[in-house]
C-alpha cells in the first residue's frame, strides 16, 4: 500500500472570506459576538461535548483487534475473576 501524498493547495489571495457569506449570516454572527461571554460558553460547550463523542466513536471505530488479542482479553479476564473470590 502507498502512502497518498498530500496535494498542493490552491491560494486565492485576492478572495476575501466575507465575500462568501451571505450577508443576514454575518448580521447574526456579528449580533452573537456582541453577548459578553458566548464565545466562551460556545467554544466550551463544542470542546466537551461533540467534538469529545466524535473523537470516541473514531477512535473506537479505528481499533482493530484479532483474535489472539480477545482471547488473550478473556483469559486475563478470568484471571481476575478467580483472583478476586
Amino acid at each position: 500500500m502507498s502512502a497518498a501524498q498530500p496535494k498542493a493547495r490552491r491560494r486565492f489571495p485576492g478572495l476575501n472570506a466575507a465575500v462568501l457569506q451571505h450577508p443576514y449570516d454575518r448580521a447574526a454572527l456579528g449580533a452573537l459576538q456582541r453577548v459578553p461571554g458566548l464565545d466562551l460558553v460556545v467554544r466550551k460547550f463544542i470542546e466537551l461535548f461533540p467534538e469529545r463523542v466524535a473523537y470516541i466513536l473514531n477512535t473506537a471505530t479505528e481499533s482493530k483487534q484479532t483474535g489472539a488479542f480477545v482471547a488473550s482479553v478473556e483469559v486475563l479476564y478470568h484471571r481476575y475473576q478467580e483472583a478476586s473470590y
